[in-house]
């Protein structure tokens, strides 16, 4: 026995290490670590509640390294962007134009034998030029702007709202609303469509709404009525949009399938072009191509006739501002801000393409199997004994959200967008909670191990047992040793004469003072047998 284990009194080896230390010893290893999993999940959850915005904005930052990665090229060729740079400002005066000056854009496009032109633009007051402008227009197949508003608290309705889809019914989850920005009447013979986008906190444009509900008409995206519009060039049958008779145009129909979106919009007169949405309405804004491979010519270079003859030849136009000194402009994973004219260009280039991103119906369930896995992953790790759980359990936290990232970037390639952000920081919070749990049950198990063999051996030679790792080589050393052998003089006879608790305790205060003293020179008590003690103190050589 040794002084932390006497006769007269007992020692708890739990009473000196941490409270969870000796509980994670008293329960189950197996229901403990299920129960850490269960709670980073419950943790998971609370920071997803409590920082929603500012989540969402690093998962939309991060996972769009799926397109900037590894971005499309190719320069498109069958749209070209006119833009109301500062160069056109310059030349032309400051922005808004004189109508007179938009219709001799217009009509410059027209002679460049542009066959579609897309104005990003709206027209809500009556001015002078009117009858001009709307002449251009109505001989150069063009498209209009109109802006429901989605998002804030005030009531507003300027101009009319024209040209809704027939037959479709204003049910979820086409968006609603009662406010809105749109061209005066004198030019509702022009077709048009609206280009309302919803911006997220952080100021980034990453999803459109291609049908919005204005009392209970439901009426298209800017690209889907140029869509439309080229169906029926020269003003032809523009009463197919306004709901004159007829089938629909659109229809809204239910995902199938477990990658399937929530809804998916179709085109009567584009079979082939299919609009997934969410359970929200709202079509993702793709960012696979590369900036630079959009064509831009200035507005005044086309109205002073210095752009090239065939690069507008038979092709289509989307006019809008990209000077940044008018605020029209969004920020874009490519970094910097780009013109929302190129969102539309991108809308646009999506539906001919059938390239349009979306969220899986069940991307939460996809999402909870991918933590499930990895929580399986940790408690495997957890379950085994060594080297593979001290390190593989951090390693495991670090690599595992890299692998929920890089799944999520491989599936943005085919245009399924599934999130990322969930999984990985699950795995964050599992993978840290439950490595600190093994490290503190090995902890103690090492402390109970410790404890048990001070009860017999020194301190230095019960530490090397007990924090030392098993090995199958010979360790000596050689060391010059000091003994100490000590006992009580005629103890034998004392003990005959008093009774058994005098001499237990005759016993406890002698062991008791003789391993202070020993201690206190640099001594280890070696061994206590009967009424003697057997003290050791070693140096090296």
């Amino acid at each position: 026995m040794s002084r932390h284990q006497m006769p007269g009194g007992s020692h708890d080896w739990r009473r000196t290490m941490p409270p969870p230390l000796p509980f994670s010893l008293t329960v189950s290893p197996f229901l403990t670590r299920i129960a850490l999993l269960v709670l980073a999940a419950g943790v998971t959850l609370c920071l997803q509640l409590l920082l929603p915005d500012q989540l969402r904005s690093l998962e939309e930052r991060v996972g769009s390294f799926g397109w900037t990665l590894s971005p499309d090229l190719r320069t498109e060729e069958r749209f070209t962007i006119v833009a109301i740079d500062e160069k056109s400002i310059a030349e032309l005066g400051p922005w808004p134009w004189p109508r007179a000056a938009l219709a001799e854009l217009s009509q410059a496009l027209q002679a460049a034998h542009v066959t579609l032109q897309i104005y990003d633009i709206v027209l809500p007051e009556a001015k002078p030029g009117d009858e001009q402008l709307l002449a251009a227009l109505k001989g150069a197949n063009a498209v209009l702007g109109q802006v429901p508003v989605l998002q804030g608290d005030e009531s507003s309705q300027t101009g009319v709202m024209t040209h809704s889809l027939r037959a479709l019914r204003c049910n979820p989850p086409i968006p609603s609303t009662r406010n809105f920005l749109a061209s005066h009447a004198g030019f509702d013979s022009i077709p048009k469509g609206h280009i309302t986008s919803v911006v997220d906190a952080d100021g980034a444009v990453r999803t459109v709404p291609p049908l919005i509900c204005v009392d209970d008409r439901p009426y298209p995206s800017l690209v889907i009525s140029a869509l439309l519009r080229s169906v029926h060039p020269s003003g032809a049958k523009i009463a197919e949009l306004t709901g004159d008779g007829g089938g629909p145009l659109a229809s809204v129909e239910p995902g199938k399938g477990l990658f399937a979106p929530h809804y998916n919009i179709r085109l009567s007169e584009f079979p082939g072009i299919t609009i997934p949405v969410d359970d929200h309405g709202l079509m993702r804004i793709s960012y696979s191509r590369v900036p630079s491979a959009y064509q831009v010519v200035s507005a005044v270079d086309v109205v002073r006739g210095r752009v090239e003859a065939d690069m507008l030849d038979g092709t289509w136009v989307l006019v809008g501002a990209t000077a940044f000194g008018l605020g029209d402009v969004v920020p874009t994973p490519y970094g910097g801000a780009a013109p929302v004219i190129e969102i539309q260009a991108r809308l646009l280039g999506s539906l001919l393409d059938s390239n349009v991103p979306y969220t899986p119906r069940f991307a939460p369930g996809l999402l909870a199997a991918v933590a499930a896995v990895f929580a399986l992953v940790l408690l495997g790790l957890s379950s085994v004994r060594g080297r593979i759980a001290a390190f593989g359990l951090p390693l495991a936290a670090c690599v595992m959200p890299l692998l929920a990232l890089g799944l999520h970037v491989g599936l943005v390639r085919t245009n399924i967008w599934l999130g990322w952000l969930s999984p990985a920081l699950y795995a964050l919070v599992a993978g840290f909670a439950i490595s600190l749990l093994e490290q503190a049950r090995v902890r103690a198990e090492k402390m109970r191990v410790f404890e048990n063999l001070n009860s017999y051996l020194p301190s230095g030679v019960a530490g090397e047992i007990a924090f030392n790792l098993p090995s199958g080589l010979i360790e000596a050393s050689r060391k010059d040793l000091t003994l100490l052998c000590a006992d009580l003089r005629n103890f034998s006879a004392f003990e005959e004469r008093r009774p058994p608790d005098e001499s237990a305790a005759l016993l406890h205060c002698f062991f008791i003072r003789a391993s202070d003293v020993i201690e206190r020179f640099g001594g280890s008590v070696h061994e206590f047998k009967g009424d003697a003690v057997l003290a050791v103190a070693y140096s090296k050589r």
